[in-house]
């Protein structure tokens, strides 16, 4: 009688869990010209003189549907492990983007320079 009163128990438990987890996918589109243009919004908004565009990465990571982080990472001439660079977020909704390298609060535009059109063209 225990066991069952435990099963249910469990059940109970397991089903008033929100299992409501939402997986975003991130909309970036991987084009040659999206990646170069995102590396020239990089380095027009962040101090990475003496980095080759060649060894920029990004990882992008969707919050919502509205909202990506870019995690900027750069691998130094002599080492093989990749550094962190800075943080962008990508309001799509707004067509925005921010430097959001130290927290999500003061965040500071992004310069888009010839490249105005980032946002609706590669998200």
């Amino acid at each position: 009688m225990k066991k069952i009163g435990l099963i249910i128990l469990l059940a109970i438990t397991i089903s008033a869990c929100d299992s409501n987890n939402k997986t975003y996918q991130s909309t970036f589109k991987h084009t040659l010209e999206c990646q170069d243009q995102l590396k020239d919004i990089t380095k027009g908004n962040f101090k990475l003189d003496d980095i080759p565009k060649k060894n920029l990465t990004f990882d992008i990571q969707p919050r919502d549907n509205n909202i990506e982080i870019i995690q900027i990472n750069f691998v130094p001439k002599e080492q093989n492990e990749s550094r962190s660079a800075g943080r962008i977020k990508v309001n799509k909704a707004d067509k925005e983007m921010f430097n959001s390298t130290f927290d999500d609060i003061n965040l500071i535009p992004i310069k888009l320079g010839s490249h105005q059109m980032f946002v609706a063209e590669c998200f």
